[in-house]
């Protein structure tokens, strides 16, 4: 099958090659021709086996999350609470790949903000706990994007120690109410970005035109937004105050494992290598077919490099950062060299323009 189709892939190839060239009088370019038939097939294998599935996904895992809240509810116990905590993570390590994603007319929809906006408001959270105000979906739909989400759902169930966290459960309905209803919400808003990406296919899909808002721009703009949170907000905060509760998610000491997700989701929009297709085109092909062969290997041995540290590294950040600072402190600077690599050279190779964002150290 694979080798069927190929041939139907260098068909097709020609065919494009021999109507561009007719449309400019001969005077097709390698890139032109890139720009065109690769683009197009990149942007169609991101969408059809990376940003539908995973989104897919995380609806399905907020869904068992939410089970698994109702059924903490119905009977508080340490077994139960585990099975929480853990679900938690599936879910929050699904959304880390998504996070990728926020372009287009699901930036401009704010809805990334709604599921996950750290570091968490824990005062906000305890003071509504403390009140008399009604806690359900409504309420927390109404709130501030970080006393809601992922991060507070995270500040509900790891706060404490696992018998502090039972009792506190045990002694406040309102408490309860918080965490389902927060985890409801967070399923409806995985069910609405699902459906925002269903309807935006063909937005996304034939936009390959040049430019900032071309698809492919945004996805490069993405990925150095990314890595500049990761280098700045989640890494550099912490090294710098030696204080590991500077850590995204320092309470259920998932920091590394975050991140991890999130370089995972860039290194496999780069290769275009996705679980669902043995067509892997991504900015690793396109740069082949524009002749970046040494710019590949680089970025390839550096992604490597840096899932080789976070593999070798102990599981907790908390505990490196406290304890082993110059191992995160190279990881960081391996971060730092990817961004480089990502940002100035795979961006003028492709042809891309980078705009300046809020993570920026510049």
């Amino acid at each position: 099958m694979k080798k069927i189709h190929y041939i139907i892939i260098v068909i097709m190839s020609s065919v494009a090659c021999i109507v561009l060239s007719c449309q400019n009088n001969g005077t097709t370019t390698t890139d032109e021709y890139t720009n065109t038939y690769f683009k197009r097939e990149q942007l169609k294998n991101i969408y059809d086996n990376e940003i539908i599935p995973l989104h897919q996904e995380f609806s399905t895992e907020t869904q068992i999350l939410l089970n698994n809240s109702l059924g903490f509810s119905n009977d508080i116990n340490a077994e139960n609470l585990v099975l929480l905590k853990q679900q938690w993570k599936i879910a929050t390590s699904v959304w880390k790949k998504c996070e990728l994603y926020d372009i287009g007319a699901i930036k401009n929809s704010f809805i990334h903000y709604t599921i996950n906006s750290w570091p968490v408001n824990a005062s906000f959270i305890e003071n509504s706990i403390a009140t008399t105000t009604t806690i359900n979906e409504n309420y927390i739909s109404s709130i501030g994007f970080s006393s809601r989400g992922i991060v507070a759902i995270e500040y509900l169930l790891f706060n404490s120690d696992e018998a502090t966290t039972i009792s506190n459960f045990q002694n406040s309905a309102a408490r309860l109410d918080y965490l389902n209803a927060c985890i409801a919400v967070l399923h409806t808003n995985a069910d609405t970005i699902l459906n925002q990406w269903t309807i935006n296919h063909n937005e996304f899909v034939t936009n390959i035109q040049e430019g900032i808002s071309g698809s492919q721009n945004e996805i490069i703009n993405n990925m150095v937004s990314l890595l500049e949170e990761i280098i700045m907000s989640k890494l550099n905060n912490a090294i710098n105050q030696n204080n590991s509760s500077e850590l995204e998610a320092f309470r259920s000491d998932y920091s590394l494992e975050l991140i991890k997700n999130n370089i995972t989701a860039i290194h496999r929009c780069y290769t275009g290598d996705f679980r669902f297709t043995p067509n892997r085109i991504g900015f690793k092909k396109y740069l082949t077919e524009l002749g970046n062969t040494e710019l590949v290997t680089k970025i390839d041995e550096q992604f490597n490099t840096i899932i080789s540290k976070i593999d070798a590294m102990n599981p907790s950040l908390n505990t490196n950062i406290n304890n082993n600072l110059e191992t995160v402190n190279e990881l960081k600077s391996d971060i730092e060299t990817l961004l480089f690599l990502v940002k100035i050279e795979m961006s003028q190779a492709i042809g891309s323009t980078i705009t300046f964002n809020s993570n920026d150290g510049d």
